[in-house]
C-alpha cells in the first residue's frame, strides 16, 4: 500500500489491546442518534481552495481553511474521491494512491491529524461502481479474454469487446463486483483508508465513506442483481469490524422500495426526492417528500439532506433567488430531519460562475462580520441544531390553512428520562405575507412556546392559532411543557 515509510508500526500485543478498548469504547458511545447531530460539509477538492496559487484546489487548502469551518460549526468534513484517478472524477483509479493533483500522502496524513485534533470528522467519497477507459483492468482485457482482469469488467459479449459504459462518452465502464478478486481489492484498499497504519487506533483513518451511485445491478448486463446482498453488505460489515464508529452512507437513485433496501448496508441513504422537492419549494411536493422519507425509516438509520452537489444548479443560481429564498432553503436543509450536507459555498451564496476558492477573500470576512449576512445565518441554524430535538427528534407535519407555509414539529423523546422535546418549524415559502391558521395538535401548545430564532415579532396571539408570516420567514419555537 501506499507511502508505508509514513506508517507508524507496533507490536502486536500493543495492537490488538488498543483494538479492544477501541472497540468497546465505540461500541458503548457511538450510536445513530449520535452521528446524526453531525453536521456535513461537502468539498470538491480541486475547485475548494488554492494553496500555491497553481490553479487547482488541494489538500493543504482545506487544512488552511479548517478554523473558517470549525467556526462555522460544521462537525464532518466529506472529501470528492482524493484517490488517483483515470477517467471522470468519480472514476476509480488507484485506490492505494493520492491524486498528485490534489497533493502527497504526508499533506494528507496532515489534514486528517489536524481534522481529528479539533475533535471534528473526515469522510471520503468513493465510487467503487465504475474504472475509467485508461484503467488497466479495463486496457487489459478489453478485446482479450485471456487478461487476468477479464472478468473484472461486465462485458455483453463472449470476446470483450462490448463492455457496459457509464456514459455516452465512453469514459467510465462498469466493474463486475461479483468478482471475489474485485471485492478483495476493493476490501484492502478500504480498509487501509480506515486504518492505515493497522494499529487499531484511528487518529489518521476516516471515520466515514460516502459510496457513490449504489445500484442492485449493474444495467441490463447484470440480470440477476443482487449486489447489495453479495458486496455492499458484506463490504459494510468489514468497514464496522475494523471500526465499530465508522459511518457508511449511499448516494444513490432513488426509489421509495430501493432506499429501504440501502439501508441494510449503510448507516445513512442520500435523500433525493426530499433534495429535489425543496429545490421547487412546493409545499405539496416537501411534504409527500418529507412523509416518506422519514416516516418509513428502520430503527437507528438517518437520512442525508443535501440541497446542492456537483450535478445540481448551484440555489444561488436558480430563478429568482434571492437573500430571502436563500435563507428559506437553509432552513429547510438544516431543520427538517436527518444529517444536514452543506455544498462548500453554499453558506455563502455561491453561483455557478464563482465556485473557485469559495472560502478564500474579503467577502467571506465581511459575511462573518455582518450579523444579517446569508454565512450567519447558517452559523445560527447550526448552533440552534445541537438541540436533541432539531439534532435527532422525529419528523411530524402539522397541517396549516395556507399551501405556501410548510409546519412541522420535531419530536425527541429521552429513553433515560422519558421527557420530550418538541420543537416547532413555520417557514414561508414565499416573497409575500402569508396568513396562517395552525391545527390544534396533542404536541403542541402554542401558548407554551418559547421562539429559539426567527423574527421576534411574528406570535400567535394569546389563546389562538393564527400568525401572520412575512416573506420567507422562518420561524422556530421551543415548545414549553
Amino acid at each position: 500500500m501506499l507511502l508505508h515509510k509514513y506508517l507508524i508500526f507496533e507490536t502486536n500485543q500493543n495492537i490488538n489491546m488498543k483494538r479492544l478498548f477501541l472497540s468497546i469504547v465505540c461500541a458503548l458511545c457511538i450510536t445513530p442518534s449520535f452521528a446524526q447531530r453531525e453536521i456535513l460539509y461537502n468539498i470538491n477538492i480541486g475547485d475548494f481552495f488554492d494553496s500555491d496559487a497553481n490553479g487547482q484546489g488541494d489538500i493543504k487548502g482545506i487544512r488552511e481553511k479548517l478554523n473558517d469551518l470549525q467556526f462555522l460549526d460544521v462537525t464532518t468534513i466529506v472529501l470528492s474521491p482524493v484517490y488517483e484517478s483515470d477517467g471522470t472524477n468519480a472514476a476509480v483509479g488507484d485506490l492505494d494512491k493520492i491524486n498528485t493533483q490534489y497533493g502527497n500522502f504526508k499533506e494528507y496524513r496532515d489534514l486528517i491529524q489536524e481534522v481529528h485534533n479539533r475533535k471534528m470528522k473526515l469522510y471520503q467519497t468513493v465510487n467503487l461502481q465504475n474504472v475509467g477507459a485508461k484503467h488497466l483492468w479495463f486496457k487489459d482485457s478489453f478485446k482479450n479474454t485471456k487478461s487476468a482482469y477479464s472478468n473484472y469488467i461486465y462485458y455483453a459479449d463472449n470476446k470483450n469487446e462490448n463492455p457496459a459504459f457509464k456514459t455516452q462518452t465512453k469514459q467510465d465502464v462498469a466493474v463486475n463486483l461479483k468478482n471475489a478478486k474485485v471485492a478483495a481489492y476493493y476490501n484492502k484498499a478500504l480498509q487501509y483508508w480506515a486504518d492505515p497504519d493497522g494499529n487499531g487506533v484511528f487518529y489518521d483513518g476516516v471515520d466515514g465513506f460516502i459510496f457513490k451511485d449504489v445500484q442492485d445491478k449493474t444495467d441490463a448486463i447484470d440480470k440477476k442483481g443482487n449486489l447489495l446482498k453479495e458486496f455492499w453488505e458484506p463490504l459494510s460489515v468489514m468497514l464496522k469490524k475494523i471500526n465499530p464508529a465508522i459511518q457508511i452512507i449511499t448516494d444513490a437513485a432513488e426509489t421509495t422500495s430501493f432506499r429501504q433496501s440501502l439501508y441494510t448496508s449503510a448507516d445513512g441513504v442520500a435523500a433525493y426526492k426530499l433534495q429535489q422537492a425543496i429545490r421547487t419549494l412546493d409545499k405539496a411536493k416537501i411534504n409527500i417528500a418529507a412523509d416518506s422519507t422519514f416516516n418509513a425509516l428502520p430503527p437507528g438509520k438517518y437520512p442525508v439532506v443535501q440541497l446542492e452537489n456537483e450535478q445540481t444548479v448551484r440555489l444561488a443560481s436558480l430563478p429568482k433567488s434571492d437573500a430571502g429564498k436563500l435563507r428559506v432553503f437553509a432552513g429547510l436543509n438544516i431543520l427538517i430531519g436527518g444529517m444536514p450536507v452543506i455544498y462548500y459555498g453554499q453558506e455563502i451564496g455561491v453561483k455557478e460562475t464563482s465556485a473557485k476558492n469559495v472560502i478564500d477573500g474579503e467577502a467571506l470576512k465581511a459575511m462573518q462580520k455582518d450579523k444579517n449576512s446569508l454565512w450567519n445565518y447558517y452559523k445560527e441554524l447550526l448552533k440552534i441544531k445541537i438541540t436533541p430535538a432539531l439534532a435527532v427528534g422525529a419528523y411530524r407535519d402539522i397541517h396549516n390553512s395556507n399551501n405556501e407555509v410548510i409546519s412541522f414539529l420535531r419530536i425527541y423523546a429521552d429513553p433515560k428520562t422519558e421527557g420530550n422535546e418538541t420543537v416547532l418549524v413555520m417557514i414561508n415559502l414565499s416573497a409575500e405575507n402569508k396568513f396562517v391558521i395552525l391545527d390544534r395538535d396533542k404536541d403542541l401548545k402554542i401558548s407554551r412556546l418559547k421562539l429559539i430564532s426567527g423574527t421576534p415579532n411574528i406570535v400567535f396571539p394569546k389563546g389562538g392559532s393564527s400568525i401572520e408570516m412575512t416573506p420567507y420567514s422562518v420561524q422556530v419555537w421551543k415548545v414549553l411543557p
